[in-house]
């Protein structure tokens, strides 16, 4: 619908569910005036009866203009839908006023009342009845002005919701006989409407239309509830006035109630009573003047007389117009009355039939088949009654059998809702009566056996029977079990109490002091445990204190926390052993919680000794071997000794490292010596000597070995050679041999020319051509 263009207007918004069908706004496509169209409920709007009724009621509404009338500007057929154009106005509804504000102040209720009978008393000057008034059909603006919608049309609704809120501003008539409606109804339902809103209620509701019906036809109208101080008492009767249950006791149209409103607002309201008391008295027969007899003799037509004869044919001609009219009327009317029989005949259901049978003769009453339908109405209700009592009576019977009671009662309840005045009404209350007795000595059977049960559900069975069975046989004997109770109840609640301070389940008991006290008024107890219910409450609230000073503490650091427990206590000297020791123990738990927090602290300073910190929390967990924090602590002081572990290792492995770094530079500084020619051998021998006389890494041991078994070798291969040298050396020594010393460490044999190196010369060994030849050469030397 949003979008759609009717007629010379654009629909913008949706607004609501009103009474007959969904409200939007809308702006003039031209000039942008805002209207709210109504698009009509389809299941009026598609029937063709009430469509036309729809159209010709637009027509008459669309003629009244008023201050507080909703103005229909335009109707707009399209396809099967139906649409009413209306004058837009920004407000609420008064239901809405009263759900949200309650009940309105008397100036208030005084403008709404005003402005609604001025209205009604424009529109039944007009020949226009206002069926169907409500507050969902008042719409009030923000500077209180007040305007009918939905006016002078009350289809009946198909869903029961609409049918109740109906109901509530019925007047009695329009119940019994709709053709005997009229001005009168509406000051019936603004009646309803100033009652509410004056206490916030209607003065007549129920769960079903039956059920209000009963209570607008029967039930006494209670009192106005003052809402306000200075409310005058004069008031009240001008309300309740309007709610009288016979049309003739009401005011006598819209008009007389609203000239009472404005009497009361004036101040001259004792003066309009007055007036009114002489003007219902009226003068009697003795009052009137006898009329003067017409003089005989014959008079000449003068012009006054032409003019009188010439209006009174007028007036017959007129007279024939408004007979036609009426004939074709009347056909009209028939020709309805007979397809409302029609289709009323053609449902099987009763129920259906007296609805088809009540929306003709509400929308035509008064008129000519009003009664007609309304005899039809009562025929079918007393069909429709003997049928439900029947039913009614097999089925309870059944139910009965069975010691269904509860059930079968539920079911003659059913049928006195339907028919509180039906003609087997009376026979239903006397079973029903019956079966109330058999429920009696059912249950009071089932008391008898109760003696294992609790207390508490001893006493609610007792107190449901006495409430249950008002005039029961066996009531005496079902107090004086009540009595007898107390005793074991008060000695239960003793040994209860100490439980519940244990498991601190104070509200339980509190529940059992109150279905003590409750139940059992007259107990000599009763004071003893109103005292113990009061300490259990200390209880609860300090419980609840303690909880909300645990929430704000936790909020805090340990210290704010310690501060928020102690300022609670020098506030409230007065508390109790349980919240006292509470709070202590919540004090040493934070006392528990800082020394905790400062030792994790410390712990966690890696400037502080190791071994230290790590003595700490182990005499911490000695001390609390099953605290809060002793976990933590464990697997803390853990992680510090495998952190003690893991720098021992660390250190273990440098000085290994260390060592060995020593042993390979001692044993590559004893290698290179002992490996240097420039050493003399004798020299390497005692220094590798010396290096396995100490400690000697196992890698090293076994080549130092070694070197010192080829130094040796080499030792003794050098003693070897020295003597060969010395003989040598003695040889060259001797004047006239063949050797000549080169002194560059060879010797040249003059006799062969051959050059010869000294076996210990290093210097020039690549010139020697044959030691071992040089070797037995100078060894056989004899000289």
């Amino acid at each position: 619908m949003i979008g759609e263009i009717l007629g010379n207007v654009r629909i913008t918004t949706e607004i609501g569910q009103g009474a007959m069908g969904m409200v939007y706004l809308a702006q003039h496509v031209n000039v942008g005036k805002p209207f709210a169209v109504r698009h009509l409920s389809p299941r009026l709007s598609q029937d063709p009866r009430m469509r036309q009724r729809l159209l010709n009621q637009a027509r008459v509404l669309s003629r009244l203009r008023h201050d507080n009338i909703v103005r229909i500007y335009d109707v707009i057929e399209k396809d099967t839908d139906l649409f009413w154009v209306m004058e837009y106005v920004e407000g609420q509804g008064l239901d809405m006023l009263l759900k949200r504000g309650g009940a309105l102040p008397l100036k208030e209720a005084l403008v709404v009342g005003k402005a609604v009978l001025k209205a009604l008393n424009f529109a039944n000057s007009k020949g226009i009845a206002g069926r169907g008034l409500r507050p969902s059909g008042i719409l009030v603006t923000k500077d209180f002005r007040v305007k009918i919608a939905d006016y002078g049309f009350s289809p009946v609704a198909e869903d029961e919701a609409a049918n109740l809120v109906a109901a509530r501003y019925m007047s009695p008539e329009q119940f019994e006989d709709a053709a005997s409606v009229d001005a009168r109804a509406d000051v019936y339902a603004v009646g309803v409407i100033f009652y509410e809103m004056l206490t916030g209620e209607v003065p007549f509701d129920g769960e079903s239309v039956a059920e209000i019906r009963e209570k607008h036809l029967k039930a006494p109208l209670l009192d106005l509830v003052p809402v306000s101080e200075g409310v005058s008492p004069k008031f009240k009767p001008i309300v309740l006035k309007a709610l009288e249950k016979k049309p003739e006791d009401r005011y006598r149209g819209c008009v007389d109630f609203l000239r009472y409103l404005q009497a009361f607002e004036g101040g001259t309201l004792e003066q309009l009573e007055r007036e009114t008391d002489e003007t219902r008295e009226g003068p009697g027969p003795e009052d009137v003047p006898e009329a003067e007899a017409p003089r005989p003799g014959v008079k000449r037509m003068g012009p006054r007389t032409r003019i009188a004869v010439a209006a009174g044919v007028l007036l017959l001609v007129v007279a024939a117009a408004f007979v036609t009219l009426h004939v074709m009327a009347s056909r009209r009317m028939k020709a309805e009355y007979e397809a409302v029989l029609a289709r009323v005949e053609a449902q099987k259901d009763p129920a259906k039939k007296i609805v088809l049978l009540a929306v003709y003769a509400a929308s035509h009453a008064p008129g000519p088949y009003t009664e007609r339908s309304m005899e039809r109405i009562r025929a079918l209700r007393a069909l429709v009654e003997k049928r439900d009592y029947e039913k009614a009576e097999r089925r309870a019977a059944a139910l009965a059998a069975e010691k269904a009671y509860e059930a079968a009662l539920a079911v003659y309840d059913g049928y006195l809702k339907r028919h509180p005045s039906g003609g087997h009404s009376g026979e239903v209350r006397r079973r029903a009566k019956e079966l109330t007795g058999r429920m009696d000595e059912r249950d009071f059977k089932r008391m008898q056996g109760l003696e294992k049960e609790d207390y508490p559900s001893r006493i609610r069975a007792y107190s449901r029977y006495l409430k249950a069975y008002p005039e029961g046989r066996h009531r005496a004997e079902v107090k004086q079990l009540l009595a007898g109770i107390g005793a074991e109840y008060y000695d239960f609640l003793k040994s209860e109490i100490p439980v519940c301070d244990q498991v601190e389940a104070w509200d339980d008991c509190i529940r059992l002091c109150d279905h003590f006290i409750s139940n059992l008024a007259d107990s000599p107890h009763r004071e003893e445990v109103m005292a113990m219910r009061a300490a259990l409450v200390k209880k609860a609230a300090e419980k609840a204190d303690l909880a909300a000073l645990k929430k704000e503490a936790s909020k805090a650091g340990t210290v704010a926390a310690k501060r928020i427990y102690t300022a609670y206590l020098e506030a409230h000297p007065d508390v109790t052993g349980y919240m006292s020791g509470k709070i202590r123990g919540e004090l040493r738990r934070l006392e528990k919680k800082r020394e905790w927090e400062l030792l994790a602290a410390a712990s966690r300073n890696e400037r502080a000794d190791l071994s230290g910190r790590i003595d700490r929390l182990d005499r911490y967990v000695r001390r609390n071997p099953s605290g809060k924090y002793t976990a933590a602590a464990r697997a803390f002081l853990k992680r510090l000794r495998a952190e003690r572990r893991r720098r021992l290792q660390t250190e273990q492995r440098l000085a290994a490292e260390k060592r060995r770094s020593l042993e390979d530079t001692r044993w590559n500084r004893v290698l290179a010596a002992v490996e240097d020619p420039g050493i003399n051998v004798f020299e390497r021998i005692r220094r590798m000597e010396t290096y396995l006389a100490g400690s000697v890494p196992a890698r090293y041991a076994g080549r130092a070995r070694e070197k010192l078994a080829a130094l040796r070798a080499e030792g003794k291969e050098w003693v070897r050679r020295d003597a060969i040298r010395k003989k040598l050396t003695a040889c060259i020594e001797k004047p006239g041999e063949v050797y000549v010393d080169n002194g560059d460490g060879t010797l040249l044999d003059r006799r062969t020319g051959l050059t010869w190196c000294l076996l210990d010369s290093t210097d020039v060994t690549g010139k020697c051509l044959d030691y071992r030849a040089a070797a037995r050469y100078v060894g056989g030397l004899r000289t």
